[in-house]
C-alpha cells in the first residue's frame, strides 16, 4: 500500500495543533505560577528581612513593650487594635513569627494593659500560612458591659482618693483601697489559686483575685492617678505570682498588695491594715520574690511603709520606746491597730512583752474608765531575713 505523505502531513498539522496548542499554554501557566511564586516568595523573604532588621521602639509607661523585638511588637501593636474594638482577628502580619515570639507578645499586652482584660489568651490562636500570619481572637463574655463595669469601679476608688502632690500618700490610699474590695481565693482556710482570677476586673469588680489580678488592678488604679506603675511577673512562694514596680519622684520601689492583703490569724472574714510589702527595695523584695526578667529589678534607695511613716525601730531597744509612742496614740483615737517594722528579728515571745510593757504603759495614763488592752498579736510578717514588720490588734475594755 502506497502511503500518501502529502495527506499524512496535513492528518498530523490537523491532530497536533490543539496538543501544541495545549502544551503552549500549559507552559505557559507554569512559567506565570513559577514566575508568581517567586514573585511571593522574594517578597516573603524581604518582608521577614525587613521584620528582623527593623529596630524596636521605646514607649513611655511601657516595660513590657519595650523589652520585645521589633517582629514581636508589631503582633504586640496588632494584637491590642483588635483587642480595643474587640475585632475577631488582627491584622494579616507580613511574616510568619515563631510560637515563642507569640507567646512573649500576648503576654506583653496583657501586662501592659490592665483594661485588655476581656482578652482571653490561652483561647486565642496564631494562624499562619505559607508567608503570613494573624491572629484569631476570643474574648470574655460581653466584654463591653464589663468594661464599663471595671471603668466605674476604677472611677468610685479613685474618686475617693484625696488630690495631693505627694504620689507617695496617693500610692498608699491606692493600696489600702484596693485591698478593702478584693480578697484571695480561698479553700478550706487556706489560699488556692485553682480558679483564673488573674485580670484587674476580678480583683475590682467581682472582689476576688490571685496575685496578677491584684497586681494589674493596683496598675490601673495607679495609672489613672498618674503614677507610674508596671506589672512585675515571677515567682514568690514557691508559686507563680505578680507583683508591682512602682515609680515615685524616679524611685522604683516595690509593691505587693495581695501579701499585705492576707485575713487576720484569728478571724478569716477580717482583713487588718498591713504594709509588710509596700514600697520596698530590691533587697528586700527579692528575698522571697523572684522576677521573671532580672531587668525588672532596680537598686534604688527606697523608704518602705514604715520608715516613711515613723513607724520604724532599728533595733530591740527602740521598739520598746516606739510601741509605748504608738500604744498612746492608739488609745487617743481609739485606734485598734497599730503597725510597726523592727530592724532586727524579735521573736514572737520577746514581742509579746514589749506588747504587754506599752500596753501597761499607756494604761498608766488612761482617762475616763479607756483602757485599751493587748489580746493577741494577729501577724508578724519578715520582709526579709534580718526585718521585722506587724500589724498588732488592740482591744478596748468596756
Amino acid at each position: 500500500m502506497r502511503i500518501d505523505r502529502e495527506h499524512l502531513t496535513t492528518v498530523l498539522k490537523t491532530v497536533c495543533a490543539p496538543v501544541g496548542a495545549l502544551g503552549g499554554c500549559l507552559l505557559l501557566c507554569f512559567g506565570m505560577y513559577a514566575g508568581a511564586s517567586v514573585i511571593a516568595e522574594n517578597r516573603f523573604e524581604r518582608a521577614i528581612k525587613e521584620a528582623e532588621t527593623a529596630v524596636a521602639e521605646t514607649r513611655a509607661g511601657a516595660f513590657h513593650y519595650n523589652a520585645l523585638s521589633a517582629k514581636e511588637q508589631m503582633i504586640y501593636d496588632a494584637i491590642t487594635s483588635a483587642a480595643e474594638t474587640y475585632e475577631e482577628q488582627t491584622e494579616i502580619l507580613s511574616f510568619v513569627p515563631t510560637g515563642e515570639e507569640y507567646t512573649r507578645a500576648m503576654q506583653a499586652v496583657l501586662l501592659d494593659n490592665p483594661v485588655l482584660f476581656a482578652i482571653r489568651a490561652e483561647e486565642c490562636t496564631l494562624v499562619t500560612s505559607t508567608y503570613t500570619a494573624a491572629v484569631e481572637m476570643v474574648y470574655c463574655e460581653v466584654p463591653e458591659a464589663r468594661a464599663a463595669q471595671l471603668s466605674g469601679a476604677v472611677d468610685k476608688i479613685t474618686a475617693g482618693i484625696a488630690k495631693t502632690e505627694d504620689k507617695r500618700v496617693i500610692a498608699d490610699a491606692l493600696h489600702d483601697a484596693l485591698a478593702a474590695v478584693c480578697t484571695y481565693p480561698m479553700e478550706d482556710g487556706a489560699c488556692s489559686a485553682s480558679t483564673s482570677t488573674s485580670t484587674a476586673y476580678d480583683a475590682l469588680v467581682t472582689g476576688v483575685a490571685d496575685g496578677y489580678g491584684y497586681a494589674l488592678a493596683y496598675q490601673l488604679l495607679c495609672e489613672e492617678m498618674g503614677i507610674e506603675c508596671e506589672t512585675v511577673p515571677g515567682t514568690a512562694g514557691g508559686a507563680s505570682h505578680a507583683w508591682n514596680a512602682v515609680t515615685l519622684d524616679g524611685v522604683v520601689g516595690y509593691t505587693d498588695v495581695m501579701w499585705d492583703d492576707a485575713p487576720a490569724a484569728d478571724d478569716a472574714d477580717t482583713h487588718i491594715p498591713f504594709h509588710g510589702y509596700s514600697y520596698l527595695s530590691y533587697g528586700d523584695m527579692s528575698c522571697d520574690h523572684i522576677a521573671d526578667n532580672a531587668l525588672l529589678w532596680r537598686q534604688d534607695d527606697t523608704q518602705d511603709y514604715y520608715e516613711y511613716h515613723g513607724l520604724y525601730a532599728a533595733n530591740a531597744d527602740d521598739t520598746a520606746r516606739l510601741l509605748c509612742d504608738l500604744a498612746d496614740r492608739a488609745r487617743a483615737e481609739q485606734g485598734d491597730t497599730l503597725e510597726l517594722c523592727i530592724g532586727e528579728m524579735v521573736s514572737d515571745y520577746v514581742l509579746e512583752e514589749y506588747l504587754a510593757s506599752a500596753i501597761a504603759a499607756a494604761n498608766a495614763t488612761s482617762y475616763d474608765g479607756d483602757v485599751p488592752r493587748l489580746r493577741s498579736v494577729n501577724r508578724i510578717y519578715h520582709a526579709s531575713e534580718t526585718r521585722c514588720a506587724l500589724t498588732v490588734r488592740l482591744f478596748f475594755e468596756e
